[in-house]
Formats: C-alpha cells, sequence, structure tokens
C-alpha cells in the first residue's frame, strides 16, 4: 500500500495540502480532519510533517507548490470498528496509574470475524455484524490477527516516537462519532449533544445542548 509523507526540509508551513487533502475527502476545506497535516511550531517556527496513513489520493502532493510531498510503497491496511452503521469489533482498555505516571495498561480487542448474524441475540442482530458476513465469505482467523498485530505495532511505533498528532488525525478522520449527536453516560452524570471534536489526549469534546463544551475522557457513548 502506497501513503504519503512530507520532507520537512522543503515544508515551508503553508497547509496548501491540508486543504486539498479534506476538500477531496470531506468536501469541504476542513484542514482539521486533513489525513495528512504539517504542524507548525508558534515558538521556534519548526516545521514537522505527518505521515498520511491511509492512501496515497496524490491530491496534497498535486496541490504542495514547493515539492516536500512524496509517496512511499509499504505494506498497511487499516480495519475499522464498524462496517456501515454496524458494529464489527470493540476495544476495553485497563489501567492502572498515579498522579503522575502510569503503571501499565491492558489493552482487549474483541472482533467478529466468522460470527454468523444468527448466533448473536435477536435484539442486537440489526446492529451487529462480523467479517465474513460482509465480505461473503469465511476469513482465515491466524491471518487476519497477524494483520492486526502488524498493524497495532506501525500504531504503536508511532507512539514511541511521539507521533501522537499522526494518530489523532487518524481517528478523527475515520470516527463515527464525529459530527453527530450522542448521549454520554457516565460515572457522575449523563448527558446529550454534538460530538465535535477529538483533544490530543484522546478526550472526546461535545457541545452539550447549553451550548457548554464537555471533556468526556471515560464513559459510555451512544450515537442518536
Amino acid at each position: 500500500m502506497t501513503h504519503v509523507i512530507i520532507r520537512n526540509k522543503r515544508c515551508t508551513g503553508c497547509h496548501m495540502c491540508e486543504y486539498a487533502c479534506s476538500a477531496h475527502h470531506e468536501g469541504a476545506y476542513r484542514p482539521s480532519v486533513a489525513r495528512l497535516f504539517a504542524a507548525v511550531n508558534p515558538t521556534t517556527a519548526e516545521i514537522k510533517g505527518h505521515t498520511c496513513l491511509q492512501t496515497a489520493c496524490a491530491k496534497c502532493q498535486l496541490a504542495c507548490p514547493y515539492g516536500a510531498i512524496v509517496t512511499k510503497t509499504v505494506s498497511m491496511k487499516i480495519a475499522g470498528s464498524f462496517a456501515g452503521k454496524k458494529k464489527i469489533g470493540g476495544l476495553l482498555l485497563e489501567m492502572a496509574a498515579e498522579a503522575d505516571a502510569v503503571n501499565y495498561c491492558v489493552l482487549g480487542i474483541g472482533i467478529d470475524v466468522n460470527n454468523p448474524v444468527g448466533d448473536f441475540a435477536a435484539d442486537l442482530q440489526r446492529d451487529i455484524t462480523s467479517i465474513s458476513v460482509e465480505v461473503g465469505h469465511e476469513v482465515d482467523r491466524a491471518s487476519f490477527l497477524a494483520r492486526i498485530l502488524k498493524e497495532f505495532e506501525n500504531r504503536y511505533l508511532l507512539v514511541e516516537s511521539g507521533e501522537y498528532e499522526t494518530i489523532t488525525q487518524e481517528w478523527k478522520s475515520l470516527s463515527a462519532t464525529l459530527e453527530n449527536r450522542v448521549q454520554i453516560r457516565t460515572l457522575k452524570n449523563s448527558f446529550e449533544g454534538e460530538a465535535i471534536d477529538i483533544d490530543e489526549f484522546g478526550a472526546l469534546i461535545v457541545r452539550k445542548d447549553n451550548g457548554k463544551l464537555e471533556r468526556v475522557v471515560a464513559g459510555d457513548c451512544y450515537q442518536q
């Protein structure tokens, strides 16, 4: 699979790539949801280009006036948690932390691979599916697991190298929650509003019906 990268030494921070990318994929000039972007440090003016992990549509490359964007071929494919509006997988993260340190995180990943729809409870069949149902044939689970682990490693290496913004941008571009009305339930309260953003720490930003912005770190989110 081919993806694109920004060569920092040639990039001037004009953001033309972000406008071209968002216009092509989202139908509007919204740099905040571009697959590829360049971060400019306001203090040092240092420019750091981030990698597009999804596709090399070349719109950003054509828009760059300085030849700062190049393509590179790697073996990579992104798996989502939803097929259309039907849930196909889920995550569970447990963490032990102190005020200034994370001791460990345990991540559980569940994906419906070869489950027939009839195996699900009757009241869930409308909202849940499996990969085999969507592709029309049984999937080799060992090969599928190997691909999941490889993709996990790719993202883990990005985290280790401090490429948090790349992860966040990819998350936003694939999110089925943003720009939709949601109901949030936490241990303390519940409320409704519009999911408008995901911040740099992974928290969901919701604009409540009274106009106030609420930062949701943990809880249940139901799309309405």
